[in-house]
């Protein structure tokens, strides 16, 4: 059995658990971490490359990689910026290798449409009827040979610690309603459904290539 012993310091940001297997660490990305990250959200959300797939696959794997650690490494670079945040996990047992990790964002959510868009803070600011800031969760992931020993709830409960130093009460998330083990999670969390996008999509992995399909997506709340 796995036991837990959390020390929150919200300024700091900083949780420091022991688990069974070593002291489990939180703390901020750093540019050096760009690299490991784009590598544990692709095997989270695209899997691993084998000698079984097609030249395609292993194009769109790399491809979507790649893409992420370009955006890790921009964002990365120099000093933090507020109302944008990454987290990693790592434990003593590990060395500095990275078990988890976890992007938090600001985003802008449009009231009048029940949806998230790429905006910036001055248009929620110019029009506060329609536009506010919503701390935004996501690309959770776990190492595979890590996974159940509390490093995604750490996680989640670090970006809420973090929406609270934003003095913000909420955070939203997005899941595919296919995806029960991370629906599981944040229901046992205290996340609730805010919205159920019927139209959604998701891509899943086929034979030869990457293809896109139906399903819903929903967007869970939860206030803090």
């Amino acid at each position: 059995r796995t036991h837990r012993m959390a020390v929150n310091r919200v300024a700091g940001l900083c949780i420091c658990a022991g688990v069974a297997h070593g002291a489990m660490h939180i703390r901020r990305a750093e540019g050096g971490d760009s690299g490991r990250m784009a590598n544990l959200v692709r095997r989270s959300f695209r899997g691993d490359v084998t000698w079984g797939d097609s030249p395609l696959v292993v194009a769109q794997v790399l491809q979507a990689q790649f893409s992420l650690y370009l955006n890790l490494r921009a964002r990365l670079a120099g000093q933090p910026r507020k109302g944008d945040a990454l987290f990693v996990a790592t434990q003593d047992a590990w060395g500095d290798a990275i078990l988890g990790c976890v992007d938090m964002r600001l985003i802008c959510y449009d009231e009048v449409n029940s949806q998230c868009l790429p905006a910036v803070p001055a248009t929620a600011a110019q029009r506060p009827h329609t536009f506010r800031m919503r701390p935004y969760l996501s690309n959770l992931s776990v190492h595979p040979r890590a996974r159940r020993r509390g490093i995604a709830t750490a996680l989640v409960e670090h970006c809420e610690a973090q929406a609270l130093h934003w003095g913000l009460d909420e955070i939203v998330l997005e899941v595919m309603e296919p995806n029960e083990a991370a629906l599981s999670l944040y229901k046992k969390m205290g996340y609730a459904i805010e919205h159920c996008d019927e139209q959604g999509e998701m891509d899943v992995r086929g034979r030869w290539c990457f293809h896109t399909c139906a399903a819903p997506q929903l967007r869970l709340v939860k206030y803090l």
